[in-house]
């Protein structure tokens, strides 16, 4: 199975309009299928298994693996100084290729960040007994927030 997987990751790499998102034919679906059909025949193993199955799974590994990498520091070696050997993984380094073509997307969810200029100081002041605490809010200007 890792011999199929590496003659697929090489005929995809002589592809780029199946992985390069920069590639102005990456889009166009006639020539995308064209491109899976021919490697299809070459690997001999059916085009929807190779493109929906396949691929799908090796670039999701790559991910996962490359997260396990640590990021770039400053002063670190250009721009593709991931070390290669940060990952067991067999096909890892076969990947590279698509490295640039993943984003790293920040996780979001349903709770909002407070940032610095938008809290208002507030005038807090806490007694010697914990019971009593008593909390100016702050004072604004008629219309300032209508």
């Amino acid at each position: 199975m890792s011999a199929i997987n590496e003659e697929l990751i090489a005929a995809i790499f002589k592809k780029p309009c199946l992985w390069d998102q920069q590639n102005k034919l990456f889009h166009n679906r006639q020539i995308n299928n064209r491109n899976w059909n021919e490697i299809s025949n070459e690997l001999n193993v059916d085009a929807m298994v190779l493109k929906k199955k396949k691929w799908k799974q090796l670039r999701d590994t790559f991910r996962a693996e490359l997260r396990k990498c640590p990021p770039d520091r400053s002063g670190d070696a250009g721009p593709h100084s991931v070390n290669e050997k940060c990952s067991q993984w067999s096909h890892f380094e076969s990947m590279m290729f698509i490295k640039d073509q993943i984003k790293c997307r920040q996780s979001s969810g349903n709770l909002s960040r407070q940032k610095n200029n938008e809290v208002q100081d507030m005038n807090i002041n806490i007694d010697e007994d914990v019971n009593n605490v008593d909390i100016e809010a702050p004072q604004y200007e008629e219309n300032e927030y209508v």
